[in-house]
């Protein structure tokens, strides 16, 4: 599956979001420790991507295309996290 869009300037957005703390490299952290309603769990890899939003049970994923299987694993990572807000 794989959804267009035009990324660049959505993935500069997602890149002015500030970390609410400092974490671990590869320990994952919150982007926001206050009370919410919603949880979004993403993750990505190689092959491709998938999120999970409780507590709606929610569950998308998909496979990356041959154009952005060469790409590096933080581009996945990123992707997922938007792929996920876009389609929720």
């Amino acid at each position: 599956m794989h959804f267009p869009c035009s990324y660049p300037s959505q993935l500069q957005e997602l890149s002015t979001l500030r970390l609410s703390r400092p974490g671990l490299p590869g320990a994952g952290y919150a982007l926001w420790v206050g009370y919410s309603l919603l949880h979004l769990i993403t993750d990505a890899s190689k092959e491709g991507w998938g999120a999970h939003l409780e507590p709606l049970s929610l569950i998308i994923s998909g496979m990356w295309s041959h154009q952005e299987s060469h790409l590096h694993i933080n581009h996945y990572e990123m992707r997922a996290v938007f792929l996920a807000v876009s389609n929720f």
